[in-house]
Protein backbone atom coordinates (compact mmCIF):
# COMPACT_ATOMS: atom_id res chain seq x y z
CA UNK A 1 0.00 0.00 0.00
CA UNK A 2 2.80 2.71 0.66
CA UNK A 3 4.14 1.71 -2.38
CA UNK A 4 0.95 2.18 -4.48
CA UNK A 5 1.15 5.32 -2.48
CA UNK A 6 4.77 6.36 -3.13
CA UNK A 7 3.71 5.74 -6.98
CA UNK A 8 0.77 7.83 -7.41
CA UNK A 9 2.48 10.40 -5.20
CA UNK A 10 5.34 10.80 -7.42
CA UNK A 11 2.83 10.22 -10.76
CA UNK A 12 1.18 13.84 -9.13
CA UNK A 13 4.13 15.97 -8.79
CA UNK A 14 5.88 14.95 -12.07
CA UNK A 15 2.69 14.59 -14.11
CA UNK A 16 -0.20 16.02 -12.48
CA UNK A 17 -3.41 14.03 -12.98
CA UNK A 18 -5.30 12.35 -15.92
CA UNK A 19 -5.73 15.02 -18.29
CA UNK A 20 -1.92 16.43 -17.90
CA UNK A 21 -0.87 12.98 -18.61
CA UNK A 22 -3.73 12.59 -21.56
CA UNK A 23 -1.61 15.79 -22.81
CA UNK A 24 1.69 14.37 -22.78
CA UNK A 25 3.16 13.87 -26.00
CA UNK A 26 3.49 9.67 -27.07
CA UNK A 27 7.09 9.69 -26.88
CA UNK A 28 7.09 11.43 -23.01
CA UNK A 29 4.22 9.12 -22.18
CA UNK A 30 6.68 6.22 -23.11
CA UNK A 31 9.30 7.72 -21.30
CA UNK A 32 8.23 8.15 -17.70
CA UNK A 33 9.49 5.45 -14.80
CA UNK A 34 7.82 2.31 -14.51
CA UNK A 35 6.28 3.74 -11.44
CA UNK A 36 4.36 6.33 -13.05
CA UNK A 37 3.91 4.00 -15.94
CA UNK A 38 2.14 1.93 -13.72
CA UNK A 39 -0.03 4.58 -12.36
CA UNK A 40 -1.28 5.55 -16.10
CA UNK A 41 -1.99 1.92 -16.66
CA UNK A 42 -4.55 2.06 -13.31
CA UNK A 43 -5.91 5.63 -14.51
CA UNK A 44 -6.37 3.24 -17.95
CA UNK A 45 -8.40 0.76 -16.47
CA UNK A 46 -10.53 2.55 -14.14
CA UNK A 47 -11.70 4.56 -16.66
CA UNK A 48 -10.12 8.15 -15.49
CA UNK A 49 -8.22 8.57 -18.91
CA UNK A 50 -7.92 7.57 -22.13
CA UNK A 51 -5.13 6.97 -24.85
CA UNK A 52 -4.75 5.99 -28.28
CA UNK A 53 -3.72 2.48 -29.96
CA UNK A 54 -0.42 3.92 -30.68
CA UNK A 55 0.35 3.95 -26.83
CA UNK A 56 -1.15 0.33 -26.17
CA UNK A 57 1.00 -1.21 -29.15
CA UNK A 58 4.30 0.53 -28.11
CA UNK A 59 4.08 0.92 -24.14
CA UNK A 60 5.24 -2.36 -22.19
CA UNK A 61 2.20 -2.52 -19.82
CA UNK A 62 -0.07 -5.43 -18.82
CA UNK A 63 -3.65 -4.26 -18.83
CA UNK A 64 -5.86 -7.10 -18.67
CA UNK A 65 -5.10 -7.84 -14.95
CA UNK A 66 -5.22 -4.38 -13.76
CA UNK A 67 -8.87 -4.29 -15.79
CA UNK A 68 -9.61 -7.51 -13.28
CA UNK A 69 -8.96 -5.57 -10.32
CA UNK A 70 -11.11 -2.67 -11.36
CA UNK A 71 -13.99 -4.28 -12.67
CA UNK A 72 -14.36 -8.19 -10.68
CA UNK A 73 -17.75 -9.10 -11.17
CA UNK A 74 -17.94 -8.31 -14.47
CA UNK A 75 -15.07 -10.28 -15.19
CA UNK A 76 -15.86 -13.43 -13.57
CA UNK A 77 -19.02 -13.14 -15.28
CA UNK A 78 -17.19 -12.54 -18.68
CA UNK A 79 -14.84 -15.39 -18.04
CA UNK A 80 -18.26 -17.64 -17.29
CA UNK A 81 -19.70 -16.71 -20.56
CA UNK A 82 -16.44 -17.50 -22.39
CA UNK A 83 -16.38 -21.49 -20.90
CA UNK A 84 -20.09 -21.29 -21.44
CA UNK A 85 -19.91 -20.93 -25.10
CA UNK A 86 -16.43 -23.55 -25.15
CA UNK A 87 -13.57 -20.65 -25.65
CA UNK A 88 -10.77 -22.25 -25.16
CA UNK A 89 -8.95 -20.99 -21.81
CA UNK A 90 -6.13 -19.78 -23.65
CA UNK A 91 -8.43 -17.23 -24.92
CA UNK A 92 -10.52 -16.06 -22.44
CA UNK A 93 -7.27 -13.72 -20.87
CA UNK A 94 -6.93 -12.39 -24.44
CA UNK A 95 -10.13 -11.41 -24.74
CA UNK A 96 -10.43 -9.68 -21.67
CA UNK A 97 -7.25 -8.18 -22.61
CA UNK A 98 -8.93 -6.89 -25.57
CA UNK A 99 -12.06 -5.27 -24.29
CA UNK A 100 -9.99 -3.72 -21.84
CA UNK A 101 -7.93 -2.02 -25.03
CA UNK A 102 -11.34 -1.03 -25.99
CA UNK A 103 -11.84 0.58 -22.91
CA UNK A 104 -8.99 2.54 -21.99
CA UNK A 105 -9.20 3.76 -26.02
CA UNK A 106 -12.92 5.31 -25.25
CA UNK A 107 -13.13 5.87 -21.62
CA UNK A 108 -16.23 3.38 -21.21
CA UNK A 109 -17.32 0.68 -18.76
CA UNK A 110 -16.61 -2.89 -20.10
CA UNK A 111 -21.28 -2.77 -19.79
CA UNK A 112 -21.06 0.52 -22.36
CA UNK A 113 -19.05 -0.62 -24.97
CA UNK A 114 -20.75 -0.77 -28.52
CA UNK A 115 -20.43 -3.26 -31.59
CA UNK A 116 -18.83 -0.36 -33.62
CA UNK A 117 -16.35 1.03 -31.71
CA UNK A 118 -14.76 -2.33 -31.33
CA UNK A 119 -15.12 -2.71 -34.96
CA UNK A 120 -13.48 0.70 -35.66
CA UNK A 121 -11.08 -0.31 -32.88
CA UNK A 122 -9.69 -3.67 -34.49
CA UNK A 123 -9.48 -1.57 -38.23
CA UNK A 124 -7.01 0.45 -36.46
CA UNK A 125 -5.03 -1.78 -34.98
CA UNK A 126 -5.01 -4.37 -37.85
CA UNK A 127 -4.01 -1.13 -39.82
CA UNK A 128 -0.50 -0.89 -38.42
CA UNK A 129 2.07 -0.24 -40.76
CA UNK A 130 5.55 -0.31 -38.46
CA UNK A 131 7.02 -3.45 -39.33
CA UNK A 132 7.59 -3.98 -35.06
CA UNK A 133 3.83 -3.47 -34.64
CA UNK A 134 2.02 -5.06 -36.92
CA UNK A 135 2.01 -8.85 -35.26
CA UNK A 136 0.93 -6.92 -31.81
CA UNK A 137 -1.37 -4.92 -33.96
CA UNK A 138 -3.05 -8.26 -35.04
CA UNK A 139 -3.26 -10.57 -31.91
CA UNK A 140 -4.81 -6.88 -30.42
CA UNK A 141 -7.26 -7.17 -32.99
CA UNK A 142 -8.16 -11.01 -32.49
CA UNK A 143 -7.97 -10.52 -28.80
CA UNK A 144 -11.06 -7.72 -29.37
CA UNK A 145 -12.61 -9.88 -32.01
CA UNK A 146 -13.01 -12.36 -28.88
CA UNK A 147 -14.15 -10.21 -26.35
CA UNK A 148 -17.21 -9.16 -28.90
CA UNK A 149 -17.87 -12.66 -29.47
CA UNK A 150 -18.65 -13.04 -25.47
CA UNK A 151 -20.29 -9.92 -25.36
CA UNK A 152 -22.62 -11.24 -27.79
CA UNK A 153 -23.33 -14.63 -26.10
CA UNK A 154 -23.66 -12.12 -22.83
CA UNK A 155 -26.32 -10.42 -24.00
CA UNK A 156 -24.77 -7.09 -24.16
CA UNK A 157 -24.02 -6.86 -28.00
CA UNK A 158 -26.25 -7.61 -30.76
CA UNK A 159 -23.84 -8.40 -33.70
CA UNK A 160 -21.40 -11.59 -33.28
CA UNK A 161 -18.05 -10.32 -34.79
CA UNK A 162 -17.33 -10.23 -38.54
CA UNK A 163 -14.42 -11.16 -40.39
CA UNK A 164 -12.63 -8.12 -41.22
CA UNK A 165 -11.20 -7.81 -44.99
CA UNK A 166 -9.36 -5.19 -47.12
CA UNK A 167 -11.60 -4.67 -49.67
CA UNK A 168 -11.24 -0.81 -50.58
CA UNK A 169 -14.05 1.65 -49.28
CA UNK A 170 -16.92 2.29 -51.61
CA UNK A 171 -15.76 5.88 -52.32
CA UNK A 172 -11.91 4.24 -52.50
CA UNK A 173 -12.86 1.89 -54.42
CA UNK A 174 -13.65 3.97 -58.02
CA UNK A 175 -10.60 5.86 -57.43
CA UNK A 176 -9.02 5.98 -61.36
CA UNK A 177 -12.56 5.93 -62.33
CA UNK A 178 -14.17 8.82 -64.50
CA UNK A 179 -16.43 10.72 -62.23
CA UNK A 180 -19.45 10.34 -64.60
CA UNK A 181 -18.94 6.85 -65.10
CA UNK A 182 -17.97 6.37 -61.32
CA UNK A 183 -21.52 7.95 -60.17
CA UNK A 184 -23.69 6.04 -62.77
CA UNK A 185 -22.08 2.45 -62.12
CA UNK A 186 -22.13 3.19 -58.26
CA UNK A 187 -25.72 4.00 -58.23
CA UNK A 188 -26.75 1.17 -60.67
CA UNK A 189 -24.88 -1.12 -57.88
CA UNK A 190 -27.20 0.75 -54.91
CA UNK A 191 -30.33 -0.02 -56.87
CA UNK A 192 -28.94 -3.66 -57.43
CA UNK A 193 -28.47 -4.24 -53.55
CA UNK A 194 -32.21 -3.90 -53.13
CA UNK A 195 -33.11 -7.09 -54.76
CA UNK A 196 -29.84 -8.83 -55.11
CA UNK A 197 -27.62 -11.06 -52.18
CA UNK A 198 -24.77 -8.96 -50.93
CA UNK A 199 -22.38 -11.39 -52.54
CA UNK A 200 -23.58 -11.29 -55.84
CA UNK A 201 -23.65 -7.25 -55.58
CA UNK A 202 -19.86 -7.47 -54.69
CA UNK A 203 -19.05 -9.67 -57.62
CA UNK A 204 -20.84 -7.30 -59.78
CA UNK A 205 -19.28 -4.28 -58.40
CA UNK A 206 -15.59 -6.20 -59.07
CA UNK A 207 -16.77 -6.54 -62.27
CA UNK A 208 -17.98 -2.60 -62.95
CA UNK A 209 -14.98 -1.10 -61.53
CA UNK A 210 -12.40 -3.21 -63.67
CA UNK A 211 -14.59 -2.27 -66.42
CA UNK A 212 -14.24 1.43 -65.49
CA UNK A 213 -10.95 1.22 -64.68
CA UNK A 214 -10.49 0.09 -68.27
CA UNK A 215 -12.25 2.97 -70.44
CA UNK A 216 -10.35 5.58 -67.90
CA UNK A 217 -7.14 4.03 -69.12
CA UNK A 218 -7.69 2.59 -72.69
CA UNK A 219 -11.18 5.18 -73.86
CA UNK A 220 -10.46 8.24 -72.24
CA UNK A 221 -12.61 10.13 -74.42
CA UNK A 222 -14.88 8.14 -72.99
CA UNK A 223 -16.93 10.28 -70.11
CA UNK A 224 -20.16 8.66 -69.84
CA UNK A 225 -21.60 5.06 -70.41
CA UNK A 226 -23.99 7.17 -73.46
CA UNK A 227 -20.33 8.07 -75.33
CA UNK A 228 -20.12 4.13 -75.56
CA UNK A 229 -19.95 2.89 -78.99
CA UNK A 230 -19.84 -0.78 -79.92
CA UNK A 231 -16.42 -0.09 -81.11
CA UNK A 232 -15.52 0.30 -77.52
CA UNK A 233 -17.07 -2.87 -76.38
CA UNK A 234 -15.24 -4.92 -79.05
CA UNK A 235 -12.32 -3.40 -77.83
CA UNK A 236 -12.55 -4.72 -74.28
CA UNK A 237 -13.45 -7.95 -75.11
CA UNK A 238 -10.15 -8.58 -76.95
CA UNK A 239 -8.90 -6.70 -74.15
CA UNK A 240 -10.30 -9.12 -71.42
CA UNK A 241 -9.45 -12.05 -73.68
CA UNK A 242 -5.61 -12.03 -72.84
CA UNK A 243 -6.32 -10.52 -69.01
CA UNK A 244 -3.97 -13.06 -66.75
CA UNK A 245 -6.12 -15.47 -64.25
CA UNK A 246 -5.64 -15.85 -61.04
CA UNK A 247 -3.60 -18.55 -59.80
CA UNK A 248 -1.12 -17.97 -62.64
CA UNK A 249 -3.27 -18.76 -65.50
CA UNK A 250 -2.01 -17.52 -68.45
CA UNK A 251 -5.72 -16.11 -69.33
CA UNK A 252 -9.23 -15.86 -67.91
CA UNK A 253 -11.10 -18.40 -69.21
CA UNK A 254 -14.40 -18.66 -71.80
CA UNK A 255 -16.35 -18.83 -68.74
CA UNK A 256 -15.49 -15.83 -66.78
CA UNK A 257 -15.21 -14.03 -69.57
CA UNK A 258 -18.87 -14.72 -70.23
CA UNK A 259 -19.78 -13.98 -66.93
CA UNK A 260 -18.10 -10.23 -67.19
CA UNK A 261 -19.68 -9.62 -70.66
CA UNK A 262 -23.57 -10.79 -69.03
CA UNK A 263 -22.80 -8.40 -66.12
CA UNK A 264 -21.94 -5.68 -68.30
CA UNK A 265 -25.01 -6.06 -70.69
CA UNK A 266 -27.53 -6.74 -67.77
CA UNK A 267 -25.66 -3.30 -66.22
CA UNK A 268 -26.42 -1.82 -69.79
CA UNK A 269 -29.84 -3.36 -70.03
CA UNK A 270 -31.49 -2.18 -67.05
CA UNK A 271 -30.49 1.31 -66.96
CA UNK A 272 -31.71 1.90 -70.15
CA UNK A 273 -34.86 0.22 -69.08
CA UNK A 274 -34.79 2.30 -66.72
CA UNK A 275 -34.37 5.52 -68.63
CA UNK A 276 -31.25 6.97 -66.91
CA UNK A 277 -29.36 10.11 -69.04
CA UNK A 278 -26.40 8.22 -68.74
CA UNK A 279 -27.64 5.22 -70.30
CA UNK A 280 -26.01 3.35 -73.70
CA UNK A 281 -27.80 5.05 -76.85
CA UNK A 282 -27.29 1.45 -78.36
CA UNK A 283 -27.49 -2.38 -78.41
CA UNK A 284 -23.52 -2.83 -77.13
CA UNK A 285 -23.25 -6.70 -76.72
CA UNK A 286 -24.70 -8.83 -78.86
CA UNK A 287 -25.39 -12.36 -78.31
CA UNK A 288 -22.16 -13.65 -80.73
CA UNK A 289 -20.05 -11.89 -77.91
CA UNK A 290 -20.63 -14.36 -75.64
CA UNK A 291 -17.79 -16.85 -76.21
CA UNK A 292 -18.50 -20.64 -76.56
CA UNK A 293 -18.23 -21.71 -72.54
CA UNK A 294 -16.60 -24.84 -72.06
CA UNK A 295 -19.00 -27.79 -70.62
CA UNK A 296 -16.54 -30.30 -68.60
CA UNK A 297 -17.89 -33.38 -67.25
CA UNK A 298 -18.35 -32.92 -63.39
CA UNK A 299 -15.12 -34.44 -61.57
CA UNK A 300 -16.33 -37.14 -59.13
CA UNK A 301 -14.61 -39.44 -57.50
CA UNK A 302 -14.38 -43.34 -57.98
CA UNK A 303 -16.22 -45.64 -55.92
CA UNK A 304 -12.56 -46.95 -54.28
CA UNK A 305 -11.35 -43.23 -54.16
CA UNK A 306 -14.36 -42.21 -52.41
CA UNK A 307 -14.52 -45.27 -49.94
CA UNK A 308 -11.19 -44.79 -48.90
CA UNK A 309 -11.64 -41.37 -47.90
CA UNK A 310 -15.00 -41.90 -45.91
CA UNK A 311 -12.20 -44.59 -44.02
CA UNK A 312 -10.17 -41.92 -43.64
CA UNK A 313 -12.88 -39.38 -42.02
CA UNK A 314 -14.10 -41.56 -40.11
CA UNK A 315 -10.92 -42.44 -37.95
CA UNK A 316 -10.23 -38.79 -37.73
CA UNK A 317 -9.44 -36.85 -34.65
CA UNK A 318 -12.12 -34.28 -34.12
CA UNK A 319 -15.68 -35.07 -34.26
CA UNK A 320 -16.38 -31.58 -36.73
CA UNK A 321 -13.96 -33.74 -39.10
CA UNK A 322 -15.90 -36.93 -39.21
CA UNK A 323 -18.96 -35.49 -39.29
CA UNK A 324 -18.79 -32.93 -42.30
CA UNK A 325 -17.31 -35.13 -44.62
CA UNK A 326 -19.69 -38.04 -43.88
CA UNK A 327 -22.78 -35.39 -44.09
CA UNK A 328 -20.97 -33.81 -47.14
CA UNK A 329 -20.58 -37.27 -48.99
CA UNK A 330 -23.89 -38.42 -48.12
CA UNK A 331 -25.95 -35.52 -49.08
CA UNK A 332 -24.53 -33.87 -52.16
CA UNK A 333 -25.29 -30.19 -49.92
CA UNK A 334 -23.32 -27.27 -50.93
CA UNK A 335 -20.48 -26.59 -48.66
CA UNK A 336 -22.38 -23.04 -48.33
CA UNK A 337 -25.77 -25.08 -47.53
CA UNK A 338 -23.52 -27.49 -44.99
CA UNK A 339 -22.57 -24.67 -42.87
CA UNK A 340 -26.28 -22.55 -43.18
CA UNK A 341 -27.73 -25.64 -41.27
CA UNK A 342 -29.52 -24.69 -38.03
CA UNK A 343 -29.75 -26.38 -34.78
CA UNK A 344 -33.47 -27.43 -36.08
CA UNK A 345 -32.57 -28.58 -39.20
CA UNK A 346 -33.31 -32.16 -38.55
CA UNK A 347 -37.23 -33.15 -38.77
CA UNK A 348 -38.91 -36.59 -38.42
CA UNK A 349 -41.61 -37.31 -41.61
CA UNK A 350 -43.83 -40.37 -40.95
CA UNK A 351 -41.00 -43.11 -39.82
CA UNK A 352 -37.78 -41.67 -41.21
CA UNK A 353 -35.73 -38.24 -40.80
CA UNK A 354 -34.94 -35.56 -43.38
CA UNK A 355 -32.69 -32.69 -43.49
CA UNK A 356 -34.06 -29.32 -44.00
CA UNK A 357 -31.48 -27.79 -46.29
CA UNK A 358 -32.04 -23.86 -46.17
CA UNK A 359 -32.56 -21.32 -48.83
CA UNK A 360 -28.81 -21.83 -50.81
CA UNK A 361 -27.11 -20.59 -54.13
CA UNK A 362 -30.75 -21.05 -56.13
CA UNK A 363 -32.89 -19.32 -53.79
CA UNK A 364 -34.77 -22.28 -52.63
CA UNK A 365 -35.25 -24.74 -50.00
CA UNK A 366 -35.51 -28.72 -49.51
CA UNK A 367 -35.45 -31.41 -47.56
CA UNK A 368 -32.88 -34.07 -48.04
CA UNK A 369 -33.25 -37.56 -46.55
CA UNK A 370 -31.01 -38.29 -43.67
CA UNK A 371 -29.12 -41.99 -43.29
CA UNK A 372 -29.98 -42.91 -39.84
CA UNK A 373 -26.15 -42.98 -39.03
CA UNK A 374 -26.16 -39.27 -39.60
CA UNK A 375 -29.19 -38.55 -37.65
CA UNK A 376 -26.63 -40.27 -34.62
CA UNK A 377 -24.06 -37.91 -35.84
CA UNK A 378 -25.64 -35.10 -35.50
CA UNK A 379 -27.22 -35.91 -32.33
CA UNK A 380 -24.13 -36.36 -30.84
CA UNK A 381 -23.10 -33.12 -32.12
CA UNK A 382 -26.02 -31.29 -30.46
CA UNK A 383 -25.29 -32.59 -27.41
CA UNK A 384 -21.48 -31.62 -26.94
CA UNK A 385 -22.73 -28.39 -28.13
CA UNK A 386 -21.98 -25.38 -25.38
CA UNK A 387 -25.15 -24.25 -23.33
CA UNK A 388 -24.42 -20.84 -23.63
CA UNK A 389 -24.27 -20.30 -26.92
CA UNK A 390 -26.56 -17.64 -29.02
CA UNK A 391 -27.32 -18.12 -32.27
CA UNK A 392 -29.53 -20.67 -34.77
CA UNK A 393 -26.03 -22.04 -35.96
CA UNK A 394 -25.97 -25.71 -35.98
CA UNK A 395 -21.81 -25.52 -36.46
CA UNK A 396 -20.07 -23.73 -33.78
CA UNK A 397 -16.94 -23.79 -32.19
CA UNK A 398 -15.30 -21.66 -29.59
CA UNK A 399 -18.21 -19.37 -30.07
CA UNK A 400 -17.84 -18.74 -34.02
CA UNK A 401 -19.79 -19.82 -36.42
CA UNK A 402 -17.38 -22.71 -38.37
CA UNK A 403 -15.85 -21.16 -41.81
CA UNK A 404 -15.53 -22.95 -45.40
CA UNK A 405 -11.43 -23.17 -44.65
CA UNK A 406 -12.27 -25.25 -41.59
CA UNK A 407 -14.38 -27.59 -44.21
CA UNK A 408 -11.60 -27.80 -46.55
CA UNK A 409 -9.01 -28.20 -43.81
CA UNK A 410 -11.09 -31.17 -42.31
CA UNK A 411 -11.51 -32.61 -46.36
CA UNK A 412 -7.56 -31.71 -46.57
CA UNK A 413 -6.10 -34.17 -43.33
CA UNK A 414 -8.79 -36.84 -44.47
CA UNK A 415 -7.33 -36.93 -48.29
CA UNK A 416 -3.34 -36.81 -46.93
CA UNK A 417 -4.21 -39.14 -43.59
CA UNK A 418 -5.71 -41.56 -47.01
CA UNK A 419 -3.41 -40.96 -49.50
CA UNK A 420 -5.19 -38.91 -52.00
CA UNK A 421 -4.72 -36.35 -54.19
CA UNK A 422 -6.67 -32.97 -53.15
CA UNK A 423 -10.04 -33.02 -53.10
CA UNK A 424 -12.67 -30.19 -52.87
CA UNK A 425 -15.63 -30.24 -50.93
CA UNK A 426 -18.00 -29.97 -54.17
CA UNK A 427 -16.62 -33.12 -55.49
CA UNK A 428 -18.33 -35.53 -52.69
CA UNK A 429 -21.65 -33.32 -54.31
CA UNK A 430 -20.32 -34.66 -57.96
CA UNK A 431 -19.69 -38.22 -56.46
CA UNK A 432 -22.50 -38.36 -54.92
CA UNK A 433 -24.84 -37.79 -57.77
CA UNK A 434 -22.70 -39.85 -60.30
CA UNK A 435 -22.87 -42.92 -58.01
CA UNK A 436 -26.68 -41.97 -57.76
CA UNK A 437 -27.17 -42.24 -61.39
CA UNK A 438 -25.03 -45.30 -61.90
CA UNK A 439 -27.15 -47.27 -59.14
CA UNK A 440 -30.34 -46.31 -61.23
CA UNK A 441 -31.80 -42.91 -59.48
CA UNK A 442 -33.72 -41.25 -61.97
CA UNK A 443 -32.62 -37.64 -63.36
CA UNK A 444 -36.05 -35.76 -61.61
CA UNK A 445 -35.21 -37.81 -58.13
CA UNK A 446 -32.18 -36.49 -58.60
CA UNK A 447 -32.64 -33.11 -59.23
CA UNK A 448 -34.65 -32.64 -56.09
CA UNK A 449 -31.84 -34.36 -54.10
CA UNK A 450 -29.76 -31.68 -55.39
CA UNK A 451 -31.67 -28.52 -55.63
CA UNK A 452 -31.72 -27.81 -59.02
CA UNK A 453 -33.67 -26.07 -60.76
CA UNK A 454 -33.93 -27.71 -63.87
CA UNK A 455 -32.90 -30.99 -65.54
CA UNK A 456 -30.85 -29.13 -67.64
CA UNK A 457 -28.49 -29.02 -64.40
CA UNK A 458 -28.78 -32.38 -63.81
CA UNK A 459 -28.23 -33.94 -67.40
CA UNK A 460 -24.45 -33.53 -66.42
CA UNK A 461 -24.78 -36.97 -64.80
CA UNK A 462 -26.20 -38.95 -67.23
CA UNK A 463 -24.98 -42.57 -67.04
CA UNK A 464 -21.43 -41.91 -67.70
CA UNK A 465 -20.47 -45.66 -67.39
CA UNK A 466 -23.29 -46.66 -69.93
CA UNK A 467 -22.65 -43.97 -72.31
CA UNK A 468 -18.63 -44.88 -72.40
CA UNK A 469 -19.56 -48.81 -73.11
CA UNK A 470 -22.94 -48.10 -75.48
CA UNK A 471 -22.09 -44.40 -77.06
CA UNK A 472 -25.97 -43.79 -75.96
CA UNK A 473 -27.20 -42.48 -72.94
CA UNK A 474 -29.29 -44.47 -70.61
CA UNK A 475 -32.87 -45.32 -70.77
CA UNK A 476 -34.12 -42.05 -68.29
CA UNK A 477 -31.97 -39.87 -70.52
CA UNK A 478 -33.89 -40.56 -73.75
CA UNK A 479 -37.08 -40.56 -71.90
CA UNK A 480 -36.15 -37.28 -71.31
CA UNK A 481 -34.62 -36.31 -74.60
CA UNK A 482 -38.19 -37.63 -76.13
Amino acid sequence: MCGARTRVRSFSENVGGPPEWEQLGLERQLGLPVAERTVATWLLASGRAQTTPEYLLRAPIFLGPVFSRCHPRFREAFADTAGRIGMDPAWVGRSWAGLATVCAITGKAPTAVTTAQMVDIRKTFLASTRQDQQQRGYLVSMGISRAQLVLFHHGQLADAPRKLGTPPAPEGGWVGVTPQISVTLRRYLDRLALVRRPATVAQEASVLRQFGRYLTVQAPEVHGLSDLTRAHLEAYRAWLAVQPARGGAPAVTRNTQGKRLAILRGCFERIAEWEWDDAPRSRLILRDDFPVPDRPLPRFLDDAVAARLLVSARAAPAPFDRIAIEILARTGLRVGEFLDLTVDAVVQIGSGYWLRVPLGKLHNDRYVPLHPQLKQLIDEWVAARPTGLTGKWLWMQNGRRITRARVSAALNRATDTAGLDHVTPHQLRHTLATQAINRGMSLEALAALLGHKNLSMTLVYANPRELHQTGEPNGSFRLLAA
